[in-house]
Formats: C-alpha cells, structure tokens, sequence
C-alpha cells in the first residue's frame, strides 16, 4: 500500500493558498522554473516542516494574495 503524496495531505488541510505559494517558491528556484513530483514533494516537506518562521512567512503572503486558487 503507498503512502497518500504529501501534497496531497496538505491540499486536503488548511492553507491551501499558502500551500500553492509554497509550491510556486520552490519551482523558482529550480532551473526554468520547472521539478519532478518527487523533487517539489521533498522540498515542499523540508519547508513545511522547518519550523514556524516558513509557516507564518507563507499565510503573510497567503494573506496579501487573496482567498483565490492559484492552481485550477
């Protein structure tokens, strides 16, 4: 049995738009803006759980963005 993405357990909690923002920073730091799966999970999962700076980071700029999806 696999284990569910971690993107997708996150999606599936709060602060989806914060989330999306986190997703968009680390595919810009990546070359032509552009990662695997496997690479946006792993550095999506070292940046959630780095601790409570990166948390409160992203629903600031949740925050500035609006209540929309980014992604749809």
């Amino acid at each position: 049995m696999t284990q569910p993405s971690l993107l997708l357990v996150a999606v599936a909690g709060r602060g989806v738009v914060s989330f999306q923002i986190t997703i968009l920073k680390v595919l810009a730091g990546h070359p032509d803006g552009r990662a695997s799966h496997p690479d946006v999970t792993r550095s999506v999962a070292i940046l959630m759980t780095s601790g409570a700076d990166w948390s409160q980071r992203m629903k600031r700029l949740a925050a500035r963005a609006g209540p929309e999806y980014l992604f749809e």
